[in-house]
């Protein structure tokens, strides 16, 4: 089954590929696309069970890194820009270590190369189907605490939060239940032992109030300095979300880098 994607193409030489995070959609970077405007081609995926990508009972993170490779192949794309945000960033990041070929770059949103413990997956595996059953119990009150973690800092504050809450709430939270459990940092092989495999120009960015983050991809230059790291003053977890504005001029600044050297 072949994942949905929204394609467009501008006619110039680079392209963007943009990977959502968990209950989101290929319209989560609307706002990105629009600020980068017509300099770059944009394809935004739906990833299995968000949006109106379908989801196999056998999803994992090898078969959705096969389906990125047909839908690749079926639009003609043979290198492109990557952008990857938390679980999006997380598939992103086991896809350009199977499939380097088609990376010219990779920038990571507020994504972990894994749990680095059996101890943790199995803990995360637990937790992850008390998740998955609150999910499918009550969507919108799933919703409300999903986004009162510390990670998303002030998200709620934000004045298109509700515009997010109600994108969020069309999907299927069945779907979304199992793609969580499917796609999980549980299911997720340990790449922190590859991270040295990665010979493409990467940059992490994270937000400044979501520690946890800043921690991770503190951690990922260190173990890899070559790296280079963003992180964005006053925002949370989800900084494409919250300052479209910057994280737009921050991808550029990288891509133009890349193109210009």
């Amino acid at each position: 089954m072949n994942l949905n994607a929204q394609w467009t193409d501008n006619g110039v030489a680079q392209t963007l590929v943009y990977l959502h995070g968990f209950m989101g959609s290929a319209a989560d970077w609307e706002q990105i696309e629009a600020r980068l405007g017509t300099d770059f081609n944009h394809l935004r995926i739906d990833l299995p069970g968000h949006g109106k990508s379908p989801l196999q009972e056998n999803t994992d993170f090898p078969r959705t890194a096969r389906q990125i490779i047909d839908l690749l192949n079926e639009r003609g794309i043979q290198k492109a820009h990557w952008v990857g945000y938390s679980m999006g960033g997380r598939i992103l990041l086991y896809f350009a270590l199977q499939y380097p070929r088609p990376v010219l770059s990779l920038v990571l949103e507020s994504a972990s190369p894994g749990l680095e413990s059996r101890k943790d997956r199995e803990k995360r595996k637990t937790a992850d189907v008390q998740t998955a059953q609150k999910l499918r119990q009550d969507l919108k009150a799933f919703l409300a605490d999903w986004y009162r973690q510390p990670l998303f800092g002030y998200i709620t504050d934000n004045e298109r939060y509700a515009e997010l809450i109600q994108r969020r709430l069309k999907n299927d939270p069945d779907r979304l239940a199992k793609a969580m459990i499917n796609l999980s940092v549980a299911e997720q092989p340990d790449l922190w032992p590859r991270l040295g495999e990665i010979s493409c120009p990467v940059l992490l960015i994270c937000g400044g109030l979501d520690q946890k983050y800043v921690e991770i991809t503190r951690r990922i230059q260190e173990k890899q300095p070559g790296f280079l790291r963003r992180v964005v003053p006053e925002c949370g977890h989800n900084t494409h979300f919250e300052q479209p504005e910057r994280f737009a001029e921050i991808l550029r600044e990288f891509i133009i880098s890349l193109i210009t050297n």
